[in-house]
């Protein structure tokens, strides 16, 4: 009988695939494995890190204290308060499954599975819903994930509505995109995998985007450089992160078409315009951004 291959060498293949992308065969040159042992190990390796690690790396907070927290993470960094995570959603490319039909063919004209994700203020995934089919939009793959579900439920325990500083009308959580947009860049970054067109199951997938996710939130914190990520000059100007000059396959979800926001959506939305465009929520920078060469008015 053949002696098995030692576990070191299925955790550097599995490692080495999600870092550079590379298909099994190039990896058979690499690390004199054969394809089929390749094919075979690298999914059970994957679920083997996510069984291990998920609970430990990859959670949601549990209690309102704990959500207050990732809040406090916000309003620290970015000026931006109440805010509970940033919320977004990448369409991840495959190969169309046989007989999937339109099932995965987005509108980007290519085949996906859909990573949904709630990031907090230090580019850490607190959430990930992964395997939705390419062909729904965001509102679809919004209303029938598990986070949707446990905030209707009430199963999430978030903290009561609080007031923004200097301000007395009670206001309720909120989010901000760019964070999250700078956590898949620097995860995309990192794992070259997100560069190529997946030639696997959807299943495996899923399990290469959550594996990715979990590696992700292991090395963000210490291993983040500045300049990886959108950040301020001395003149408060937004710097491109370095991540986004790379290429990668990743492309938005589709906006949702035809769905009138609610009133209470609409509400919230004036009253933070509002807020963050007075003497109170306002920095003092901001304005000069905005109108580079006045306020219309003081131009006339």
């Amino acid at each position: 009988m053949r002696p098995a291959l030692p576990v070191g060498l299925k955790l550097g293949v599995t490692l080495r695939y999600l870092a550079t992308g590379d298909d099994y065969t190039s990896l058979h040159y690499d690390f004199r494995v054969s394809v089929p042992s390749i094919s075979r190990f690298v999914p059970k390796v994957l679920k083997a890190i996510i069984q291990v690690y998920k609970d430990e790396y990859l959670h949601c907070p549990r209690t309102p204290e704990a959500w207050k927290e990732v809040a406090d993470g916000f309003s620290r960094r970015w000026n931006y308060h109440n805010c509970l995570g940033a919320l977004d959603g990448k369409h991840v490319p495959i190969r169309r499954p046989p007989h999937a039909g339109s099932k995965f063919f987005n509108y980007k004209k290519f085949h996906s599975i859909i990573l949904l994700a709630l990031a907090d203020s230090g580019l850490r995934f607190i959430y990930v819903d992964v395997g939705a089919e390419g062909g729904a939009g965001d509102a679809g793959t919004w209303n029938r994930c598990t986070l949707q579900q446990a905030i209707e439920s009430g199963a999430l325990s978030l903290p009561d509505d609080t007031c923004l500083p200097h301000d007395d009308t009670p206001c309720p959580t909120t989010s901000a995109r760019r964070v999250v947009e700078n956590a898949f860049g620097v995860m995309q970054r990192k794992f070259k995998v997100f560069g190529v067109t997946q030639g696997i199951l959807p299943a495996t997938v899923r399990d290469v985007v959550t594996t990715c996710c979990i590696l992700h939130n292991m090395v963000v914190t210490p291993a983040i450089q500045p300049a990886e990520i959108d950040h301020e000059d001395e003149d408060h100007n937004i710097v491109p992160g370095s991540w986004r000059e790379g290429e990668t396959l990743m492309a938005d979800l589709a906006p949702a078409r035809g769905n009138n926001p609610s009133r209470r959506a609409k509400a919230v939305r004036d009253y933070l315009a509002n807020y963050y465009t007075s003497e109170v929520g306002a920095v003092p920078w901001q304005e000069r951004l905005v109108y580079p060469r006045g306020r219309p008015q003081d131009a006339e």
